[in-house]
């Protein structure tokens, strides 16, 4: 056993490192170069930056700043919808009146066939995402508001389809900004309906007006009679 160890300790003694003689000729790169220090990156930017490698957000949600704003004026979040969908009863909410305030996760344009714009944007709040129709009006009209990353206050009309994700239809948008949170969040939901209910008017207004004189359905009642004249021929 003596003799097997004494061997052992000759040949570790004669043994060299693969590397012994070139420490005293190769810098240590490690200290020889110190990285630059930098301010930490502002979490929107960090955010911008795990979205585009990962796909996902790890150190937080760009609507997490905002979170208050969005529970003030928000009628519904996307995980009550998801909810509504797994126990059935999402189809009772078809047509229903919704406020969401979100960011705008995504957009695409598409030509219709009367070659009007309008756009598909997946609109996502803190906890999930819903796809949402902007019509050639109402495109046209907030379109400027309408791009990815930005913040919104979007009402409209759920649509909910048999075998289908829901949707929303859109009929008016807000920037998700301290003067139109406090408007809103003000509002009882009362209120809030009726606002839905105006701007679903004002973008009906002319087809509404139409029809009415149309159908002789004037509101209007005086002590004398009242006529409709109608177009006179052409000679």
């Amino acid at each position: 056993m003596d003799g097997v160890q004494q061997e052992s300790r000759r040949n570790a003694a004669g043994q060299v490192s693969l590397f012994s003689g070139l420490e005293a000729d190769v810098p240590d790169v490690f200290t020889a170069y110190q990285l630059p220090r930098i301010n930490e990156f502002q979490l929107k930017v960090k955010l911008a930056f795990e979205k585009e490698m990962l796909g996902i957000y790890l150190s937080g949600h760009p609507l997490s700043e905002h979170t208050k704003w969005v529970e003030a004026v928000s009628t519904i979040n996307l995980s009550e919808l998801k909810d509504a969908q797994e126990d059935g009863s999402i189809h009772k909410r078809d047509n229903a009146p919704v406020i969401i305030a979100g960011m705008i996760a995504g957009k695409t344009e598409k030509m219709t066939r009367n070659s009007t714009k309008m756009a598909f944007i997946t609109l996502e709040d803190l906890y999930g995402q819903i796809e949402t129709l902007i019509f050639p009006k109402i495109y046209q009209r907030f379109s400027d508001l309408l791009k990815e990353d930005d913040f919104i206050i979007l009402t409209g009309r759920l649509n909910v389809k048999e075998d289908e994700d829901p949707k929303i239809i859109a009929d008016y948008i807000y920037p998700l900004d301290e003067e139109h949170v406090e408007k809103i969040s003000k509002m009882s939901e009362a209120e809030k309906s009726r606002l839905y209910q105006r701007i679903n008017k004002n973008n009906r207004r002319d087809t509404w007006k139409k029809s009415k004189v149309r159908d002789g359905q004037l509101s209007h009642k005086g002590n004398g009679h009242k006529r409709v004249p109608r177009d006179k021929k052409r000679c």
